[in-house]
């Protein structure tokens, strides 16, 4: 019998099993950094085969990042504004954007509060530079393309920003001004993003997905990604606070590692002693007067 003529039940008793297998021992391999594109092309691949992934547009309004993503850090607000910046100095591309990846919001009333929490929360902690979400009207929750998502996301809010170029006089970034610069830059906005959606109902049969999707999809996205050395230091300082005080240099310069070129990891941890001992405090007053 063809998968998709199955009831969505009897194909999550069919495929989760496997699912959760294959994982489980993709972990146990630590294989982060090697073989992530062929993995995650097979999960992915078997999950479309079974019927339990489909594309979707969506507003990005109401699109918001699940709690699994990039370690559990979510965004960081600097690493949006910064991607942003890019995406705007290249232009849009559809081409690019059709990797990104989510799944539907849960339908366990106690995981959906927990997934709208988290997301509240993310922009209640980043002083302005995130946009807000529409709480109960979120419809999807990212584990590839979030950044991107949330950059649009900052367009449409008009939200503090870090890079003055794309703000206007008040500080906040101009969407006038960035489609001014970058006419493409109105279609997401317009359209929505297309997404590579993933059933409720597998993400509930298999906690870990989320989690995996996110760090292999980051990971074999690495040579992309760049960052200047004050760039660099703001996002190492988000994830000490994001991690809290027993956190040591080593996993939080390897969390700030997802999703950047080899040889990130050395660089932050040269760049964290300055940071622990230098950024001044909570609210990071030095870095932003060198900046």
């Amino acid at each position: 019998m063809c998968c998709n003529t199955l009831a969505t039940s009897d194909k999550i008793e069919r495929i989760a099993p496997m699912i959760n297998r294959f994982i489980d021992e993709f972990l146990q391999l630590d294989s982060e950094a090697s073989g992530v594109e062929t993995f995650q092309e097979l999960l992915l691949k078997i999950i479309r085969e079974g019927g339990l992934s489909y594309d979707r547009w969506c507003n990005v309004r109401y699109v918001g990042v699940h709690s699994d993503n990039r370690e559990k850090a979510g965004l960081l607000p600097i690493d949006v504004h910064a991607l942003l910046c890019t995406i705007i100095r290249n232009g849009w591309s559809w081409l690019k954007c059709k990797a990104a990846l989510a799944c539907e919001m849960p339908h366990d009333e106690k995981e959906k509060k927990r997934q709208i929490q988290f997301n509240e929360d993310l922009v209640n902690n980043s002083h302005g530079y995130l946009a807000p979400f529409e709480g109960e009207g979120i419809q999807l929750l990212t584990a590839r393309g979030s950044h991107t998502t949330a950059g649009v996301r900052c367009m449409i809010y008009a939200t503090n920003g870090i890079f003055k170029h794309i703000c206007d006089e008040s500080g906040r970034v101009s969407q006038g001004l960035i489609v001014d610069m970058q006419p493409s830059m109105k279609e997401p906005i317009e359209q929505g993003m297309q997404y590579d959606c993933i059933r409720h109902e597998l993400v509930a049969a298999c906690p870990k997905l989320m989690q995996v999707l996110s760090r292999t999809g980051n990971a074999s996205h690495g040579a992309e990604r760049q960052q200047t050395a004050m760039q660099s230091m703001k996002r190492l300082h988000e994830i000490m606070k994001i991690s809290g005080p027993e956190a040591t240099a080593d996993s939080i310069c390897k969390l700030a590692a997802i999703g950047m070129p080899e040889g990130y990891y050395e660089d932050a941890l040269k760049q964290f002693v300055f940071v622990k001992n230098w950024s001044g405090g909570e609210n990071a007053h030095m870095l932003i007067r060198i900046e």
